[in-house]
């Protein structure tokens, strides 16, 4: 019998060890919309109750794609086309069910991009390999121009 995948598997059917790979230990400091952000904090609109969380000034304390597109904007990230890698740019792509956000994915090259999942672990993984029951589908992707160094 083949051994069990891990606890984050079970929830995102579509990671395999091919299209995947862990990059750290369960961590509930941060989530997934900070993490694509470049921060360690927990981004989101609403209280939660007992939590420490972050959202930007002036942007709506809402749990709407619009509201999290004009989040990623205050950090200086426009909307775009597609998630094809572009020279000179740092891309992230919104994961939604209808109009609720649910995750957001930061690229890192070609093939992979970087996720955090909610409070658990981070992981670099194939764009697609987290859509479904959890996170949806891809509903936007947005651009900002890498820092020069």
């Amino acid at each position: 019998m083949p051994p069990r995948p891990p606890d984050y598997r079970q929830a995102f059917p579509q990671l395999t060890d091919d299209n995947h790979e862990k990059k750290s230990e369960f961590d509930p400091r941060y989530n997934c919309i900070g993490f694509a952000a470049g921060t360690k904090l927990w981004w989101w609109p609403k209280r939660i109750p007992g939590m420490n969380r972050y959202w930007p000034p002036g942007v709506p304390q809402e749990v709407t794609i619009e509201a999290f597109v004009k989040a990623f904007e205050f950090k200086g990230y426009a909307v775009c086309s597609d998630g094809a890698l572009e020279e000179g740019f740092e891309k992230i792509a919104l994961f939604g069910k209808g109009d609720e956000p649910k995750h957001a994915a930061r690229q890192i090259d070609k093939r992979y991009w970087a996720s955090k999942l909610g409070g658990n672990i981070d992981i670099h993984h194939e764009l697609k390999a987290v859509e479904g029951d959890q996170y949806g589908q891809i509903i936007r992707y947005m651009k900002r121009a890498k820092p020069q160094t």
